[in-house]
């Protein structure tokens, strides 16, 4: 059976009191976040509110997706490569 508290595919069953409880969790999240930004406490709880959805914290070069920003092949190109590539330290 999937459980959601384990990391797998949501259930369809799922209620309203799941969502309420992963959008309260995300807004702790969000303030948690802003607690050392300096940012005065009414205009952080504002932005918790409004801002709990989306929290990734950056997207450049060092944090963002390694194909898009350098090129690189995935994990699931690599294994490919290395499933083609001949084997170099067998003997004839």
């Amino acid at each position: 059976m999937d459980d959601p508290s384990r990391g797998g595919p949501p259930s369809p069953n799922r209620g309203r009191a799941a969502r309420r409880h992963q959008r309260s969790r995300m807004i702790e999240r969000a303030r948690r976040c802003l607690k050392f930004t300096g940012i005065p406490d009414p205009d952080r709880e504002a932005f918790a509110l409004r801002n709990h959805d989306h929290l990734a914290s950056c997207s450049c070069w060092m944090c963002g997706n390694p194909r898009r920003h350098l090129g690189e092949p995935t994990i699931q190109e690599r294994r490919g490569d290395d499933a083609r590539a001949p084997d170099l330290g067998a003997d004839c």
